[in-house]
């Protein structure tokens, strides 16, 4: 039967490479030890030579064979390798891959023998022009290494080595067809299909391989459908009699983008969400399970988002499995950013189609398919084929391609662009049929806004993240407002790491509604406010009198999804403000916008408190005091227990007495773990009252997190770690 193994323990990792590295004799002994995933160097957080990480280097390790697995086919699975790898088992070469985003399947039956074996990866980090997203400059950085997990596959000659779904109708009951590709040799063999719910078969069928593809089909399925509000999974178990099983999760539903509009599940949703990079400070692409999926959650629970480009490339399957899990909808595309390259790259950008889409199109969060390189030009011919392949691949889903000219050719199902206005243009976002140029309507999605039409650092004042925030309520209120638009993705959900050619000089674009940390701007909590799931009052504000131009708070924005706010100013009369529907008439909670106050100028600035209602009752209070001191550091993880070879957030935040983060604390603060590695470095400044990091753990036990500055008391939170280092000999 089928068999799996982590192979991310045990690797050595040179940053220089030469051939005979590969070799089996080879001495390794001097290496550095690493575990998977890894970044082949650690980067400082901003102001450093963005070529840093372009280098070749090699990864070695070794592992035993069992004799009762002599005879079996087995294949190594290499999910990430940025950006062109070279396999060497036993000091032969086996192949190669020419993609940092896709997986990497090696088929090494033939180059193993019992007993032990040597691997080695040769990695080439370089920002290579013959593949993608190379030839041109990129506004993101690719970093380098082996930065996502890799796998031993091990399966008899006799195998399954594909499976299809197809949801083919939903309405009454669901129709599946299920095609399953098997290996030549286990052609005669016997398929038996289930569909399975908290363990209980609900259908099952069996049938012949008379061929590689066989399908087999089941009929009016009494299945819940898989919602953005209930992501219903099912699983699907194909069994190869004496041979092979595979399993995965499935959902049922129906995606569609129309002239009216994106319908899911025949009910029209409008679709509100951001452009994620999956870039992380110091360690770039080299981020665990854990952190993976803490992104989807961010974007779904925190932010209240229903949709996420993976700009500019296809994203972890620990990112992705986690959109299936919460009914996160996914727009994926494939790696590019403007450039074209020539025939052989096309080629290869074709391939990476292909590759993306048969990884991920059983996946029922993922709606659209990017097949258009990232803001390019036309290309008629490329795309015709871009296409074709995808449809071909998968007849289910729509195609879209991100553009960023109006009247562009539009050979995909869905017209996408990036519709960028400037703050201080009355118009948020463009009419649809300027932007296509026609006379008649066509699905169409805004895929970019805001960006950098208006960065905002987090310790930026207060009048420029105010803007930011109330630019991103205004793109999404006029978004709302015509039905022909499916909805709009803004540019972005975090800060990142980039080239010299983009953003500010210290590699970093600040073009997210929150950091790289992922720490909230005003603009995130716009967002969140579009919720229901949870109360949110935020007023964008810290309230000092002097921080703003002029003076004052107004116009203040209360970003909230209560029916009343209460405005409590010491001494005065209270006074009672409603969200602004007519400024905002089309989103679903309109923030509170308090534009006069009682006269204070010459006046004492006094303590305020906003008191939130719904349905009558008080449900959410904030307090603001006029004279801030430093209180404490709060310090709170994400996790209270992870797993092995894995990570989690720890957010630092300066209070004040009243609990509200001191945006212009800055002491530096240091940082002590124990038990677990920290990564980044011991000593940080704190940025707008605010820090985070990752810590990640290493062996089971317990990791100890001291946080302190000279000024405040050090706290400690500890996080324990559960399992225990695995080994890979098969």
């Amino acid at each position: 039967m089928r068999k799996v193994l982590c192979m991310n323990y045990g690797w050595k990792y040179s940053p220089t490479y030469a051939e005979e590295m590969t070799k089996t004799d080879f001495d390794d002994s001097a290496w550095e030890k690493v575990t998977l995933p890894h970044t082949n160097i650690e980067l400082p957080f901003n102001y450093f030579d963005d070529k840093l990480f372009q280098f070749v280097s090699c990864y070695r390790t070794s592992f035993f064979l069992r004799p009762q697995y002599a005879g079996k086919k087995v294949a190594f699975l290499f999910e990430g390798v940025m950006t062109y790898g070279k396999l060497y088992v036993n000091g032969q070469f086996v192949s190669e891959k020419k993609c940092g985003y896709t997986d990497w399947l090696a088929d090494v039956t033939d180059f193993l023998h019992v007993g032990v074996n040597s691997i080695a990866v040769m990695v080439d980090s370089t920002e290579r022009p013959d593949i993608p997203p190379f030839g041109g400059v990129i506004d993101y950085l690719t970093y380098g290494g082996i930065y996502r997990d890799v796998s031993a596959i091990i399966t008899d000659k006799e195998s399954i080595e594909d499976i299809v779904c197809t949801t083919q109708n939903v309405f009454p009951d669901a129709d599946l067809k299920v095609q399953v590709c098997v290996s030549e040799s286990a052609i005669g063999g016997k398929l038996t299909v289930m569909v399975r719910k908290d363990g209980k078969i609900l259908a099952q069928k069996t049938a012949v391989a008379k061929q590689r593809e066989t399908d087999i089909q089941f009929q009016h399925l009494k299945v819940a459908l898989w919602d953005v509000e209930a992501p219903n999974l099912y699983e699907i178990c194909v069994r190869l009699k004496g041979h092979d099983v595979r399993r995965f999760r499935y959902g049922f539903r129906t995606a569609k983008f129309t002239t009216e509009g994106f319908f899911l599940n025949g009910k029209r949703l409008q679709l509100c969400g951001l452009n994620r990079h999956q870039a992380f400070p110091y360690v770039g692409y080299a981020m665990p399970k854990n952190a993976q999926v803490k992104d989807a959650d961010i974007l779904k629970k925190e932010l209240c988002l229903n949709l996420v480009r993976t700009s500019h490339y296809p994203q972890s399957r620990y990112f992705l499995d986690r959109c299936d899990e919460i009914g996160l909808l996914v727009f994926e595309e494939i790696p590019g950013w403007q450039h074209i390259g020539d025939e052989k790259w096309k080629a290869l950008a074709v391939q990476n189609v292909k590759d993306m889409i048969v990884r991920d199109r059983n996946r029922p969060s993922v709606i659209l398919w990017g097949v258009r390189i990232n803001e390019s030009d036309d290309d008629h011919d490329f795309y015709t084929v871009t296409n074709r392949v995808a449809h071909e691949t998968d007849p289910t889903r729509q195609t879209a391609g991100v553009r960023w000219k109006g009247c562009s050719e539009c050979l995909e199902d869905v017209f996408a662009i990036n519709d960028f206005m400037t703050v201080d243009d009355p118009l948020p976002i463009r009419d649809t049929r300027f932007m296509t140029g026609l006379d008649h309507d066509i699905p169409y999605l805004v895929t970019e806004y805001m960006g950098h039409m208006f960065p905002t650092k987090i310790y930026d004042n207060e009048e420029r993240l105010v803007r930011h925030a109330v630019r991103h309520a205004e793109v999404q209120n006029s978004l709302c407002s015509d039905p022909r638009k499916s909805g709009g993705i803004g540019w972005c959900a975090f800060d990142y790491n980039t080239h010299r050619h983009f953003g500010t000089n210290d590699k970093i674009c600040y073009h997210g509604v929150m950091d790289m940390f992922r720490t909230p701007k005003y603009a995130a909590c716009f967002y969140a406010s579009q919720g229901d799931e949870k109360i949110v009052l935020e007023p964008a504000t810290i309230w000092g009198f002097g921080e703003r131009s002029i003076g004052g708070v107004v116009p203040l924005p209360i970003f909230t999804n209560c029916d009343k706010v209460v405005f409590c100013v010491e001494g005065r009369e209270p006074l009672e403000f409603f969200p602004d529907s007519e400024h905002f008439p089309y989103l679903k909670h309109p923030p509170v916008v308090i534009r006069e106050m009682p006269d204070v100028w010459g006046d004492s600035w006094r303590p305020v408190r906003f008191v939130g209602y719904k349905d009558g009752k008080v449900v959410a209070e904030k307090r603001y005091t006029p004279s801030p001191f430093a209180s404490r550091l709060e310090l709170v993880p994400d996790d209270s227990e992870i797993f092995t070879n894995d990570v989690t957030r720890v957010v630092v935040r300066a209070v004040d007495q009243v609990g509200n983060v001191m945006k212009f604390f800055q002491e530096p603060i240091f940082i002590r773990v124990r038990g677990a590695k920290r990564i980044g470095p011991e000593i940080v400044s704190l940025q707008g009252g605010v820090y985070a990091f990752w810590i990640r753990s290493q062996r089971r036990g317990k990791a100890v997190i001291e946080v302190g500055c000279n000024s405040l008391q050090t706290e400690t939170v500890t996080v324990a770690i559960k399992g225990k280092e695995q080994k890979k000999n098969l």
